[in-house]
């Protein structure tokens, strides 16, 4: 039996997270910026940045920009669990595009908008478009630990 994963759409158009084949390890999630007008980010330098979404409302990051790509999701399952974010590997080899914290951990009492750490290793600019597959998610029962 499969265990339920919640979520909340903060926008109509947010996606709802996909397993894309039947043997898939993970789902898909999608970035969402409906309802928003601009996103934020860093430079290669660390300087902070509000950069305008593109004329079909994506995400542009500059060579080894870092930005945070919102979801449109909030994700609700219980504490025992936690999601991990992974990279899409097409994404990664084909664009330059990754996570840059190399894996995303949501924690079960984040009630908050789902934003994905997305950073550009590749030298040109890279457009994401809206309601793109920007990554992988999976749900992990805890295994807490003693220590000694």
């Amino acid at each position: 039996m499969a265990i339920k994963l919640k979520y909340h759409k903060l926008h109509p158009q947010a996606q709802a997270p996909v397993y894309s084949t039947t043997d898939a390890a993970c789902f898909d999630i999608f970035l969402c910026t409906n309802g928003k007008m601009a996103f934020k980010g860093y430079d290669e330098s660390g300087k902070e940045f509000t950069r305008l979404l593109t004329t079909n409302g994506g995400i542009l990051l500059c060579p080894k920009d870092r930005v945070l790509a919102p979801t449109g999701l909030i994700f609700d399952f219980a504490k025992d669990y936690s999601i991990r974010i992974h990279p899409r590997s097409g994404l990664s080899l084909k664009q330059g595009l990754t996570l840059a914290n190399a894996e995303g951990v949501i924690d079960s009492d984040y009630m908050e908008e789902t934003f994905v750490m997305l950073t550009n290793l590749s030298t040109r600019n890279v457009e994401v478009p809206n309601l793109s597959r920007i990554c992988q998610g999976e749900l992990i029962r805890n295994n807490r630990v003693s220590f000694e």
